[in-house]
């Protein structure tokens, strides 16, 4: 084991379990988001420094997960689109399996005008590279401005993923990382990338998660992992994210405590 995951799950020992009924209190399936990112190197001194304010998601004596998510998106990569170019109003569909409980949801994100993200779901089993007519039905009733039958498979994307929840503050984390990428040609690893997205009903920047971040000089930074997917997989312009890569690649060569 790679001696920053091993210090990962020793400083995970020394958080309070949360079950997955308790962490559903705080689901937030609609709330307002911030991202950051950092190297997996200086993530434990980020869990060590909050681990007495948040509770880790538990099952089955688990609490890090493996996630595998298919997106979709049409021919010309609509969503992708958008979001590089900062569109308000935007959505994302996705198929997203949960490996350790072997729970898998059809989903449609869609982000507001005002910032807030809503997202809607279903169960499902099929993955196919074009919807299913269940699907597709789904999309249709919560997604009037784009048609169904225009989006297939593009990427598929795997990572472990750590929940935190604080529900006091209606705040829940995720930690994403052991980022990996693929489609029908290739594949694209980041390995020392964190993703750490902070879930909360309001902009809360008083938490102990927030304030953690900003004495590592770690700054906020929208990213979106399908649109990482698709700059490091596709042939597409994406000068629009070429100076969130750069980013990026600074911060999976920094190391330290700081």
């Amino acid at each position: 084991m790679k001696e920053s995951n091993h210090n990962i799950v020793t400083t995970l020992s020394h958080l309070k379990p949360i079950s997955l009924e308790e962490m559903n209190a705080v689901a937030l399936m609609k709330r307002l988001d911030s991202k950051f990112i950092l190297s997996v190197d200086r993530l434990p001194t980020l869990l060590h420094r909050i681990k007495d304010d948040y509770a880790l998601l538990t099952i089955n004596d688990d609490n890090i997960f493996d996630y595998r998510t298919t997106y979709y998106d049409t021919d010309v990569l609509e969503t992708y689109t958008d979001h590089l170019r900062g569109k308000s109003a935007r959505h994302k569909v996705r198929i997203r399996e949960y490996t350790n409980t072997e729970v898998c949801y059809f989903e449609v994100k869609k982000k507001q005008n005002n910032g807030v993200t809503d997202k809607v779901r279903i169960k499902t089993q099929i993955i196919n590279s074009k919807l299913t007519p269940e699907q597709r039905e789904f999309f249709d009733n919560h997604l009037q401005d784009a048609s169904s039958d225009q989006y297939s498979k593009v990427l598929t994307n795997t990572f472990n993923r750590i929940t935190l929840a604080n529900p006091g503050n209606q705040e829940r984390v995720t930690i994403d990382y052991n980022l990996s990428f693929s489609d029908d040609l290739q594949t694209r690893t980041f390995d020392n990338l964190c993703i750490i997205e902070i879930k909360q009903p309001r902009i809360n920047r008083l938490t102990a998660i927030f304030l953690g971040l900003k004495l590592m000089q770690i700054r906020p930074l929208r990213i979106s992992k399908y649109c990482l997917g698709v700059s490091a997989l596709k042939d597409v312009k994406s000068n629009l994210f070429k100076p969130k890569l750069r980013t990026i690649n600074k911060t999976i060569h920094t190391y330290g405590t700081v």
